[in-house]
């Protein structure tokens, strides 16, 4: 292998990479279902690593502030390279961006290297560009988000190519270096690394098999060279061990359970999706389930292995026993994942241990991507040497325009501003989502019930330091003094014994002293937080998360792995370098446009224009993708979207809310939603104005409910729509006193005469982070506290919610004067209608009314949805739950639903004395329920009650 030709290769496949990052020069983020996770983790690293934590296990911000044990379980290797970039100045999107272009231009070179000891170069260079442009590859970078399997993509390359060498080049060195490869994918993506390290034995034993079959080995040598294999293993996971020893002993701690919410039948993909017969890969929408980021193999990638397998049958004359060997694991390779892939491998799925784990078949998609991109390799280096050149090059720019002609992945309206240690709270609270996962995986086994949004979450909201203890006690003070990663300090004064509760999960490795002195740490139940018995008087309290004797276990062995990695490569270092001469930087770069013969200077020549020439249709391909894809400025929120081939949406402008990110508003106050749109699905003649919408707008919360609504007094009729019309529609949202602190969405949309026209979005080239299915969202907005309520505001603010005075309730509900209630709250109104909130944004239908003014008739399997109004006739220092139930007369309960006001978002001990608040709950009867009459039960209940009636029935499920 000439020199020269790998450093002007790795140059040119860097450059050929850049096509694939055309979305990441854009100034926002893309949509996608993981990237801001990981983005916040990025973040959270950043945070710990300068206050002094090298390695971190947990994540104090995460899960509403009260900390996470996600980083005890989650490879840490893409987090510590994304640093890198943020310590040099990068910001966090920029971080993550350069990390991926990087890992995409290092997984080209990686496969260059791995298939040239086989190829001739320009065939390497054909493999590396298959390999990099495998759209699995694209898709997990732009349409999962998922940064770690991305970048695990790079280093299966490199693995194999280093395990051949520690194979024919017997050196330390190279043993060293193997072992370094694999630690790196086993610390960027442990489930990647436990797929592949399954493949590594397969690859392996060709390693082996090639070499006996070409007689270059005797059967001894043969076992020595399977010994330096697991020996590079062996090394790899010492040298990790640090991470996957406690990640695997102390599996049981958490509840990893929850990562098998999905359900790996429903992935299998069928044989028209993995063989599309279109030859430019489509991506799908994000916004649709129905067409969501296909997990196709793209037809290249297919067809490149058949071409390459009768390419080798063509060349049997000329046997070369490693191209063949290796040919031959990746069939076994590539066939086993396919096979995997499908729904015959069922069986396999439900009886192979930890195998449902990996959730998605279609995660072995990754492997198929190396398989193709050697036989692509093979088929190229078959064709007739004055014409490989060209048809080369050909064929590259046919595998890079298939796989990003349709890509077109959405972009984000998340900015730079929303990533911080705040920011990461305020974003669980507005997406629902726990400690950057998706189902709160990570969440210790101890949370019998995970928190709906604590106090440390509206402190957060409120811009409040967050309190010590979960609930106020009386006669009990405690201020938070420090915290930090792995030590909290508190300053408590208690006036008799008690037992308080902190706002910290417990883990084990929590350590609590007070006054200095050892104390038991305690779990409550079933919040899962630190409990800790405290005397009367004054005492500090602290706190520490300390190695526990398995985590102390794994450094230890990561230590002498390093060591001894250290000793192999600096005797090797030093053999190496003994006598050899330096070569410095110039002669380095002279090398990489050198080359030996009378054509040398003909040849630079050639290397250069080829170079300049990729660079012109680069820039030329950014321009046309900016002109396609890229989102208008003209707008406060340019959020593009295709309605049902209806309405084309394409932009928002939002007034009314405090500048600066994110947004805020302060109740009461009116934002103003503007919606520019227009029309873009011609009616027919026969259109008997069925078809008509009109643009609405509602302010919800994460949890699907409307806080108030406004849509357009005008009715747009398809039949009369013009595609050239462009139409600006303003609609006021108002936000009464009432409506509790939290995070909002400004939902955007079309309302239809029929509710079942009502368009859904088809295309969003430009969006929100998490998107929804019939509407594009602006936010989040963060409602804060409005103004101390005075006389007459509780008359205007049941006018702004829908109810009245009277004691009669808009929309036909029970009908009861106000309640007032033992805790110092009072029923003002209410409102109960059957039905969930529609996500057209309209309330729910009302209820079919009974001639008994205090009755109504609902069926079995529909939803009540209550919307109350509270108010505090006093000031409480205690945390109310509000418990809904429907009761036979037996007194046996069919449903109930309890839950802190605004689904635990604005708990009762931060309301003041007067404070009117508006709460909304949905309550489903179960199918089963039998025909008959029922009471509709409400009351308010403590904490501490709600905490025994939890025990007592854990104890009774026990």
């Amino acid at each position: 292998m000439k020199t020269q030709y790998t450093w002007f290769c790795a140059l040119l496949i860097g450059l050929l990479a850049m096509f694939s990052a055309m979305p990441l020069f854009r100034p926002t983020i893309f949509a996608s279902s993981d990237f801001l996770f990981h983005l916040y983790r990025l973040m959270e690293y950043d945070t710990l690593i300068r206050h002094g934590t090298l390695y971190p296990r947990w994540a104090p911000d995460f899960h509403y502030g009260l900390g996470s044990p996600i980083f005890n379980y989650y490879s840490p290797l893409t987090y510590y390279l994304g640093e890198v970039f943020h310590l040099l100045g990068a910001g966090y999107f920029d971080s993550l961006k350069l990390l991926v272009f990087a890992a995409m231009a290092l997984s080209g070179v990686g496969a260059y290297l791995y298939t040239r000891r086989y190829l001739s170069p320009a065939a390497s260079t054909m493999a590396a560009v298959a390999y990099m442009y495998t759209p699995y590859h694209l898709i997990n970078l732009y349409f999962r988000g998922d940064i770690p399997e991305y970048l695990a993509y790079t280093w299966f390359p490199f693995i194999l190519w280093s395990l051949r060498n520690v194979v024919q080049r017997h050196r330390p060195t190279d043993v060293a270096v193997a072992s370094v490869f694999y630690a790196g994918l086993i610390l960027t993506h442990n489930l990647s690394a436990a797929i592949f390290s399954v493949f590594m034995i397969i690859y392996g034993t060709a390693l082996l098999w090639h070499n006996r079959a070409a007689r270059l080995a005797r059967w001894a040598q043969t076992a020595g060279d399977g010994l330096r294999l697991v020996g590079t293993g062996t090394l790899s996971l010492g040298r990790t061990a640090f991470f996957w020893l406690p990640s695997l002993a102390e599996k049981h701690l958490v509840d990893v359970e929850r990562m098998l919410y999905y359900d790996f039948r429903t992935s299998f993909p069928t044989l028209e999706q993995l063989l599309p017969a279109s030859l430019v890969y489509d991506y799908g929408a994000l916004l649709s389930p129905a067409i969501r980021g296909q997990p196709w193999l793209g037809l290249l990638p297919a067809v490149f292995p058949c071409l390459g397998v009768l390419a080798l049958v063509w060349r049997r004359r000329t046997p070369d026993h490693r191209l063949r060997a290796e040919v031959i694991a990746s069939l076994i390779v590539g066939a086993s994942s396919f096979i995997v892939m499908a729904p015959a491998s069922t069986w396999f799925w439900e009886n192979v241990p930890m195998l449902n784990f990996v959730q998605f078949p279609t995660r072995f998609l990754a492997f198929l991507g190396l398989p193709s991109a050697l036989l692509a390799g093979v088929a190229a280096d078959s064709i007739p040497h004055r014409l490989r050149t060209v048809v080369i090059a050909g064929l590259v720019s046919l595998v890079i325009v298939s796989a990003t002609a349709g890509l077109s992945p959405q972009e984000s309206n998340t900015r730079q501003e929303q990533i911080s240690r705040a920011g990461s709270i305020e974003f669980e609270v507005s997406s629902g989502t726990l400690g950057t996962t998706a189902g709160g995986e990570y969440l210790p086994k101890s949370v019998k019930k995970p928190p709906e949004a604590p106090g440390t979450a509206l402190a957060a909201l409120l811009g409040q330091p967050m309190p010590a203890l979960a609930e106020s006690l009386p006669g009990v003070r405690a201020e938070v003094v420090e915290k930090r990663a792995t030590r909290a300090a508190y300053k408590l004064d208690a006036e008799t014994a008690t037992t308080i509760v902190l706002n910290a999960l417990y883990f084990p490795g929590w350590v609590a002293y007070l006054d200095d002195v050892a104390t038991p740490i305690g779990i409550d139940d079933p919040s899962g937080l630190i409990k800790v018995d405290v005397p009367a008087g004054r005492h500090t309290l602290r706190i520490d998360f300390v190695e526990t004797p398995i985590r102390l276990l794994g450094d230890v062995v990561s230590a002498l792995a390093a060591i001894l990695l250290l000793v192999l490569c600096g005797f090797a270092a030093a053999r190496h370098l003994r006598g050899r001469p330096q070569l410095h930087l110039s002669v380095a770069w002279r090398r990489l446009f050198s080359d030996h013969g009378k054509w040398g200077s003909r040849t630079r020549m050639a290397k250069t224009g080829i170079l300049l020439a990729i660079v012109f249709f680069w820039l030329v391909a950014r321009a046309v993708y900016d002109a396609t894809y890229g989102s208008s400025q003209s707008y406060m929120f340019p959020l593009r979207m295709n309605l049902g081939d209806q309405v084309t949406v394409q932009g928002q402008d939002l007034w009314g809310v405090e500048t600066g990110w994110p947004m805020r508003a302060t109740p009461p106050s009116t934002l103003q939603v503007s919606v520019n749109w227009r029309p873009t699905g011609l009616g027919s003649t026969n259109d008997t104005g069925t078809r008509q919408y009109r643009p609405y707008a509602r302010l919800t919360n994460p949890f699907d409910q409307t806080w108030a609504y406004s849509e357009s007094a005008d009715l747009y009729p398809a039949a009369r729509w013009n595609r050239t019309d462009s139409i600006a529609s303003t609609l006021p949202l108002e936000i009464p006193l009432a409506t509790p602190p939290g995070a909002y969405y400004v939902e955007v949309g079309f309302q239809s005469v029929a509710a079942e026209l009502v368009p859904a979005p088809t295309d969003a080239p430009v969006g929100p982070i998490l998107p929804v299915w019939k509407a594009g969202r602006i936010g989040p907005i963060f409602v804060g506290k409005g103004r101390a309520p005075g006389d007459g505001d509780a008359t205007a603010m049941l006018r702004q919610s829908g109810g009245n005075t009277g004691g009669q309730t808009k929309g036909g509900p029970i009908s009861i004067p106000p309640a007032s209630f033992q805790r110092g709250v009072r029923l003002l109104d209410h409102i109960v209608a059957r039905g969930d909130t529609p996500g057209t944004g309209r309330p729910g239908g009302p209820l079919a009314l009974s001639p008994a003014p205090a009755s109504f008739v609902s069926n079995a399997g529909d939803t009540l949805r209550l919307d109350l109004l509270w108010q505090a006739a006093q000031q409480l220092d205690e945390a109310l739950t509000v418990v809904v139930r429907v009761v036979d007369s037996t007194g046996f309960t069919w449903a109930n639903r309890d839950s802190q006001p605004a689904h635990g978002a604005y708990p009762t001990s931060f309301w003041v004395s007067g404070e009117v608040v508006r709460d909304q709950l949905n309550l489903r009867i179960p199918a089963e329920t039998p025909p008959g009459e029922y009471r509709l039960q409400l009351m308010l209940s403590r904490a501490a009650e709600r905490r025994r009636r939890a025990r007592l029935a854990n104890q009774a499920r026990s």
